[in-house]
């Protein structure tokens, strides 16, 4: 467990009193492996980088090549040049017959839209939950807690290859989807200004509701945010698109921690529940 205001951990209760498990492995385990993931992922992304500007160099190179006078002494008669010059121009007509129309890419207040979309939906799934989970989910019990978090993030990944099957382009939809995380994000805020106290005072119907919460929660923000970026990425100045598309993914991340970090850690608008009723 992860949340220290929260008083999440292993334990088990002897009365009103918990008896709090060692942890499986020290700090400096979790942070050593941390280290190593965050090192091999810096030499994959330096490993892209040389190679691209490898492959970038070698095709330059080879079109430089192309036209000097050296190639052009060992050039192939000019009766074969004509013919193959002839069959290129007839294979370039049937490739602009046959190439299919361009989407239409997004673009105006449309593109504004999707990107402030973007920020909302990354701001609740970076700041917003993660920062009132716990409070959520542990007045209930620390499996509801455990389910919530694990199943979330399986659902997560999962929604994520949605798109590939199902990707919607209307905009007034995506908002509608939009609203509707805001409005389950809501729903855990409001699950955990209630903490330690029970919703509808059930045990059973306030850690379904967690549960569901949480994985519906996980589900559209993850499904959301692949079709932005899809959406978003469409059309000319793709690369440009997709950075602005990052720029706001942060923003949204940052304006969700900051707004939530003093809420929790300064205010304590939280109450947490106690480890043993």
């Amino acid at each position: 467990m992860r949340s220290e205001p929260a008083r999440a951990g292993n334990y088990e209760c002897e009365g009103a009193e918990p008896v709090f498990s060692p942890p499986r492995f020290q700090a400096s385990a979790f942070f050593f492996v941390i280290f190593v993931w965050t090192v091999i992922a810096t030499v994959a992304f330096e490993i892209l980088c040389r190679t691209d500007e490898h492959n970038s160099g070698s095709k330059s190179r080879d079109v430089a090549h192309e036209d000097t006078p050296l190639n052009k002494v060992k050039s192939k008669p000019p009766e074969q040049m004509q013919v193959e010059e002839h069959f290129e121009e007839l294979n370039a007509k049937a490739e602009v017959k046959v190439s299919p129309a361009p989407k239409p890419s997004i673009s105006g207040v449309n593109y504004v839209v999707l990107l402030i979309a973007t920020a909302i939906v990354n701001a609740q799934m970076n700041g917003v939950i993660p920062s009132v989970q716990s409070y959520a989910a542990l007045p209930y019990s620390q499996a509801t807690y455990h389910y919530g978090i694990a199943l979330a993030n399986v659902v997560s990944p999962a929604m994520s290859f949605l798109p590939f099957f199902i990707t919607i382009r209307s905009l007034p939809i995506l908002c509608t989807l939009t609203f509707c995380s805001s409005l389950v994000t809501a729903f855990v805020l409001y699950l955990a200004s209630l903490s330690p106290n029970l919703i509808f005072d059930s045990l059973s119907m306030g850690s379904t509701l967690s549960i569901c919460s949480s994985l519906v929660a996980a589900g559209l923000h993850s499904y959301l945010r692949v079709v932005f970026a899809s959406l978003l990425r469409e059309g000319e100045q793709s690369e440009s698109r997709l950075f602005w598309c990052g720029v706001f993914i942060q923003i949204g991340s940052f304006m969700g921690s900051a707004v939530m970090f003093p809420l929790v850690n300064i205010a304590k608008i939280f109450t947490s529940a106690p480890p043993c009723r």
